[in-house]
């Protein structure tokens, strides 16, 4: 009788062997013909001696290769149908079936959706998305153009604002024309002049409505009642300057939230004074001069506020005599108060000069942490303003040592206004650290700061800095950088310091605002004075000079350094208070000259527009550098033009300010080095 073959045999006689390609358990195969039972995934044939077709894969050759295969889609392999090239742009896994994991896109989805990307996604192919208000592009990667705001960049920003440029997340104003405020520039700053009146017309430019009328009458019987006061505000002065200076600090101690260690500035333990500055020496950028005095004190006498309106008539009087020395040098330049962190040894090298220290009671203190290797010391003061609302810091400009605890000072106090009044390099000397980038972004350890925009002026730079730190939220910090103060000396005029000042106080911020020069006494002392100078002039329509460098002498020695930056703050002084509020912006002109033009006939507002333009040449004769604060040159030896040169003046009345006149080059005669002409800055 016949009987089947046995497993794995075939053939008449059963003499053949299935093929070894042959699937399944057995790897059996047809007892006749030899055909295999099942082939292994991959194969197929009657022997399953050959391949899948391009394109398949699998068991029987059943399952297409993935779509997503990169390159050619039908290539995969063909036993589990791994794509032989990977994937294409935006897939995943072995079979390249899954899309990319959420934030993720691109190829191998190695690509991380743009941070702008609205709730951090995006098309899993190509990276495009939907962003985030005050970002644009496919990828999110633009920020709106420079007049637009907010989703979709479809928000303008205000006209209010300098330029109409504004944030283009929160349409708030880069910069505010002088004499507004606001995070949109809608609040016109109130006139700071007397006797403007509603009706008195803004000059086009930079002019300021002054000069209101002084009745005699009211002006003699405010001297009289000054006299007889005099006595009384003394002795009134005297105690309020008395009190412990641990009091002086109650207030403004709790707007720091601070806590300390040290003894206060009234303690037993104050420090020995430091040596003597020498400015041949000391390597200050910030003297032209060495100190008038090293004195130690902490208690001001006398009243020296002057009312606003005899300020221009002071300062002509007292701008060739040695007054404003006099009264520069009976300040002392530091008190009692001790130094003993800023002299400990681990902290004395970071200081920049190692006679400029912060007393004790009035340092930044920074958040140590131990772990971290650091210190809470920085050579940084709180300097109160005006106002107990207003406060400084004070600071040194970084060194490298410092560089990354002066970033980190500016987070911790939430900073959001810099002024910066050094340049880096002076005179062939670092004066300060760069601590922004010059583009991009840069990290400082845990804070990273990155440059957005740069606005460069004639005499000044507006930098719009964004900090941030893991896990926070980031910060915009605007740094105004004054680049016209020479090394040691001041500005030849005060009228770009005020511009700048004015910038400065016409952009929103919180915090207090930091302010460093290289030393962080001169050039520093000097601009915060000029701060609460004005500012009390708008409380009280008084300037007191002397009561104002006695009081930030309190916060931080040798603050305003020399007797040339004091002189300097008067002449800075006048002139601000003088045109605050009464700059316009140009696209107002228009407006404001039809308004002239319809009150020609209006005597009262001619006069007012007369006044304005005699008010600003009589503050730039008291402001201007007259030839005997300048240096004489040899060719100036003689202020008054020979006869030769006198026949060079088309007009005898119009004559060049040798402070200023260029010296032409001269072989022969002196006359020859003269023209009628002036260094206009």
């Amino acid at each position: 009788r016949c009987v089947s073959c046995p497993a794995g045999r075939y053939g008449n006689t059963c003499e053949n062997s299935c093929s070894t390609n042959c699937g399944g358990p057995g790897k059996n195969c047809h007892r006749v013909s030899g055909a295999c039972d099942l082939c292994p995934a991959g194969f197929k044939g009657t022997e399953c001696d050959k391949v899948c077709d391009a394109g398949l894969y699998g068991q029987n050759c059943s399952v297409n290769c993935s779509d997503h295969c990169r390159g050619n889609h039908s290539l995969c392999d063909h036993v589990n149908g791994t794509c032989d090239q990977g994937c294409d742009p935006g897939y995943q896994g072995a079979l390249c079936t899954q899309i990319c994991a959420k934030g993720t896109w691109g190829l191998d989805c190695k690509e991380d959706c743009n941070a702008e990307c609205l709730n951090k996604t995006c098309d899993h192919n190509t990276g495009h998305c939907d962003c985030e208000p005050g970002y644009q592009g496919l990828k999110c990667d633009k920020e709106c153009n420079a007049t637009t705001y907010g989703a979709g960049c479809l928000e303008m920003c205000s006209e209010d604002c300098e330029g109409q440029l504004c944030h283009h997340v929160t349409g708030h104003c880069d910069l505010c024309p002088v004499g507004r405020t606001g995070s949109s520039c809608e609040t016109v700053m109130q006139q700071q002049v007397d006797g403007g009146g509603d009706d008195a017309p803004i000059g086009a430019v930079v002019g300021g409505v002054f000069a209101a009328l002084v009745i005699i009458v009211v002006a003699a019987a405010a001297v009289i009642l000054w006299r007889r006061r005099a006595r009384k505000s003394n002795d009134k002065h005297l105690a309020e300057n008395g009190e412990a200076a641990g009091s002086q600090y109650a207030n403004i101690g709790a707007r720091w939230e601070r806590s300390r260690d040290y003894t206060s500035r009234t303690g037993s333990e104050a420090a020995a004074p430091p040596p003597a500055l020498d400015a041949s020496n000391s390597g200050f950028q910030d003297a032209g001069e060495d100190d008038e005095d090293n004195t130690y004190g902490n208690v001001l006498t006398g009243n020296t506020a002057l009312p606003v309106e005899t300020l221009k008539a002071y300062i002509l009087k007292h701008s060739t005599d040695s007054h404003l020395k006099d009264e520069f040098s009976s300040i002392p330049m530091a008190t009692s108060s001790s130094q003993a962190v800023g002299l400990a040894e681990d902290n004395a090298k970071k200081n920049r000069f190692k006679n400029i220290i912060p007393y004790d009671v009035s340092r930044v203190l920074l958040g140590a942490d131990g772990s971290k290797d650091q210190s809470d010391y920085i050579n940084a003061s709180f300097v109160k303003g005006f106002t107990e609302e207003e406060i400084f810091i004070a600071s040194q400009g970084p060194n490298d040592l410092m560089l990354d605890d002066f970033v980190r000072m500016i987070w911790e106090q939430k900073v959001t206004k810099i002024v910066m009044l050094t340049n880096l390099i002076e005179q062939g000397k670092k004066k300060c650290s760069m601590y922004w980038p010059s583009e991009g972004e840069e990290e400082y350890k845990e804070v990273t700061v990155g440059l957005l925009t740069t606005h460069v002026f004639a005499e000044y730079t507006i930098r719009h800095l964004k900090l941030s730190k893991s896990g926070e939220p980031f910060r915009d910090v605007t740094q105004f950088h004054f680049t016209a103060w020479p090394d040691k000396s001041v500005p030849e005029s005060p009228w770009g310091l005020v511009d700048f000042h004015q910038r400065v106080m016409s952009v929103p911020g919180s915090g207090p605002v930091l302010v460093h020069c290289s030393a962080g006494v001169g050039r520093t002392g000097t601009f915060i004075g000029l701060c609460n100078l004005l500012r009390e002039a708008e409380v009280t329509g008084k300037m007191d000079f002397r009561s104002t460098l006695w009081k930030l002498r309190q916060d931080r020695m040798h603050t305003i350094q020399t007797a040339s930056q004091y002189a300097f703050l008067h002449k800075a002084a006048l002139v601000g208070h003088t045109i605050a509020g009464t700059t316009i912006q140009v696209k107002d002109i228009p407006h404001k000259l039809e308004s002239l033009d319809s009150v020609k006939g209006d005597s009262k507002n001619s006069h007012s527009f007369s006044q304005e333009f005699e008010a600003v040449v009589e503050v730039c004769a008291a402001t201007v550098t007259q030839p005997g604060e300048a240096a004489t040159k040899p060719e100036d030896s003689h202020s008054s033009p020979s006869d030769t040169n006198k026949e060079k003046n088309r007009l005898s009345n119009v004559l060049s300010n040798p402070a200023y006149r260029p010296v032409l080059m001269a072989e022969a005669h002196r006359e020859d080095t003269y023209i009628n002409a002036v260094f206009v800055p």
